[in-house]
């Protein structure tokens, strides 16, 4: 099955290749996709059925890092939740860009936990972890409310190798690529395959560094392991992460990312 689904992606990168990247109108601000490249897209675009739409940590404009932010993804059509989280000083997980913006009023990731686990439907969170504690708490919290397959942890890129085997092997893990020349594809290689090795189940990468080259790159059927696009904002870019053919994309509008999904109908290819 995956290496069907690569072969797929692999094929969907060739189709569109050329066009994607330099075909638009309007200022860098307000980029607009030529609708016969749109049209390019869905026909060529190859989704999984477990696509995540997550919702970003400022979700719908709504207060970064709260529980405001999560609630407003459920309500416009995401799958997913982009949280950061730091540890307070008792090593409860909260949401936070790290932990000098922690506050006596932040939302715990319990509080998250709770609220979703009683909606009907399965969600997903991509943890991104500003700061290092309590790891048993979060352990615990993810088997309290059974989301250990449910959860991928960001944001441990640096993190001892023999850590992530132990102290993090029950989590997903994803290496999470931005600022990055990716243009070279014998670096994009490179990258891929350290991520793959170093028991990164997959890779989170920003709009604004993803390249053909790196999705190539992640493609080949010697990689194995999925990736997601982060940081995307506008429909231009909906469409541009789409063309890559990802496991999922981190929106701010996720309403905006499913109608686009739904009016080329992918939600059920």
């Amino acid at each position: 099955m995956l290496i069907s689904r690569i072969a797929a992606a692999a094929l969907t990168l060739a189709v569109i290749a050329g066009f994607i990247f330099s075909s638009f109108a309007g200022s860098p601000e307000e980029k607009t996709m030529p609708e016969e490249n749109v049209q390019k897209i869905i026909d060529s675009v190859y989704l999984p059925e477990s696509f995540l739409r997550a919702a970003s940590y400022d979700c719908m404009g709504k207060r970064k890092n709260s529980l405001e932010a999560v609630k407003a993804g459920l309500e416009n059509a995401a799958n997913c939740f982009e949280l950061n989280v730091a540890f307070k000083a008792d090593g409860t997980p909260v949401l936070a860009e790290n932990e000098k913006y922690i506050t006596k009023s932040s939302d715990t990731l319990e509080d998250v936990f709770k609220f979703v686990s009683e909606k009907s439907g399965n969600y997903y969170f991509i943890i991104n972890l500003t700061g290092f504690g309590e790891f048993d708490v979060l352990k615990e919290l993810c088997e309290e409310y059974d989301n250990y397959s449910k959860v991928y942890l960001t944001g441990v890129n640096d993190v001892p190798a023999d850590f992530l085997y132990s102290e993090l092997a029950s989590f997903m893990k994803l290496y999470s690529v931005s600022d990055v020349d990716l243009t070279d594809s014998e670096k994009c290689a490179e990258l891929a395959s350290y991520a793959m090795s170093n028991g990164f189940t997959g890779i989170i990468c920003d709009i604004g560094c993803m390249t053909e080259e790196f999705a190539n790159a992640i493609n080949d059927p010697h990689c194995g392991i999925t990736y997601y696009v982060s940081g995307v904002e506008s429909e231009y870019d909906i469409y541009r992460a789409l063309s890559f053919s990802p496991y999922g994309i981190v929106a701010s509008s996720p309403d905006v990312l499913y109608e686009t999904m739904r009016n080329g109908g992918l939600l059920n290819r």
